[in-house]
């Protein structure tokens, strides 16, 4: 079988299952998968960024296969160095065989990168499709690669909104918890103060933790200058016989 991109999720989780890895543990004589992927995996550069939104999409599973992590690692450090490389705003100019995807992680590139992602904000619907764990890796990853705080909170946001709809409460609740938890590693200037207390509203009505509460506030304290009073007006906690939550207008 010709390995491509389409069919690499599938190899990895045979060559997995069929102990068909670089394993000194493996059953002897059995053929090993692993480098041919690691080998194929080379040439990612070259790959459209219709085919690399696919492999993402369906190597979200290799989480559970320690052995694989790095194969994923390369795939999400190619789909992030796309997104930071200057002058990508457009799928079109993010599929290319030219070899500007590879740049190094100088210091004197990261303002460039910076700027140019200040406005690029057409992938936001291209990788909604991330479960959340693979959500938490790729925002980790832009953060290390120095990509714009405020290009990064956005889509949070709008990641936040869109996997809220129609999903379970527990569902609702544990993308709350990881959004939380990646919006306070950027910069608070960087953050909308109204994102802030929508993301405040969703955490009261789902009932979460006074700790992940705590977390949001504690975000929303230096931005008060930014705020409305439609942004004070949030529910009252069920059973306070209140329309808004007045606590925390007081506090």
């Amino acid at each position: 079988m010709e390995m491509t991109p389409s069919n690499l999720a599938m190899l990895c989780s045979a060559a997995h299952f069929l102990e068909m890895e670089c394993d000194d543990d493996g059953p002897a004589g059995t053929p090993n998968l692993k480098p041919q992927i690691e080998k194929f995996l080379d040439g990612i550069r070259f790959w459209t960024w219709s085919e690399l939104l696919e492999t993402l999409k369906l190597c979200q599973g290799l989480f559970s296969f320690k052995g694989y992590l790095e194969i994923l690692d390369r795939i999400v450090d190619n789909l992030i160095e796309r997104l930071a490389s200057p002058g990508i705003t457009s799928p079109n100019t993010c599929s290319s065989n030219r070899s500007s995807f590879q740049f190094s992680c100088a210091t004197s590139s990261n303002n460039s990168w910076r700027n140019n992602c200040s406005g690029a904000t057409w992938w936001f619907e291209h990788l909604l499709f991330l479960k959340i764990d693979l959500l938490d890796k790729v925002i980790r990853t832009m953060i290390s690669y120095d990509f714009d705080h405020g290009v990064v909170s956005r889509f949070l946001f709008h990641y936040h909104n869109s996997s809220c709809l129609g999903a379970a409460q527990a569902e609702k609740m544990e993308s709350t918890k990881v959004v939380i938890d990646l919006v306070l590693l950027l910069e608070s200037r960087s953050i909308s103060c109204k994102d802030l207390f929508n993301l405040n509203r969703s955490a009261v009505s789902l009932k979460m933790s006074r700790s992940c509460i705590n977390k949001i506030e504690s975000l929303i304290g230096p931005l008060l200058d930014q705020t409305t009073i439609d942004y004070l007006l949030l529910p009252s906690p069920h059973g306070k016989g209140q329309a808004y939550d007045v606590d925390f207008v007081l506090s």
